[in-house]
């Protein structure tokens, strides 16, 4: 139907892959502590993505970055969710908030926590391999 669009209401968000001598960094979230995730956190309104994850990690991480490529799309239909990743280097030693996340730790890519979401893993995996940027669905937890 030309000239009729729907809109679309979802949640927007960014996370951040930083890797350091084949080890990522991981956190562990206050709403969720079982888990090692992605540091990042939801757009806010007018906020574009890379100033979106700059801001969130220096919320959470107490120190600058420099966000690099994007490294993938994820839509997570059972939530209405967008996730965009990106590579990013950062300037300084980042230290947990305290407040969002409880504790962080760097990873070897190539021995990946247990408590690391399945998702999570797909992303890091699609990361490592070295693939272009790629748009995924998960129409499932």
């Amino acid at each position: 139907m030309a000239g009729k669009f729907a809109v679309l209401r979802l949640t927007a968000g960014v996370m951040g892959i930083a890797v350091v001598d084949e080890h990522i960094l991981l956190a562990r979230t206050m709403y969720d502590p079982n888990f090692w995730r992605l540091p990042g956190g939801f757009l806010e309104p007018g906020e574009s993505p890379q100033a979106a994850l700059k801001r969130e990690l220096m919320e959470e991480l107490g120190c600058d970055s420099h966000v690099k490529e994007l490294a993938g799309v994820y839509y997570k239909t059972y939530e209405a969710n967008l996730n965009m990743i990106f590579a990013v280097d950062l300037d300084g030693e980042p230290v947990a908030d305290g407040e969002e996340l409880t504790e962080i730790s760097w990873h070897s890519l190539s021995s990946l926590p247990k408590s690391v979401s399945p998702r999570q893993r797909q992303v890091i995996s699609d990361y490592s391999s070295a693939t272009p940027a790629r748009v995924w669905t998960f129409d499932s937890a």
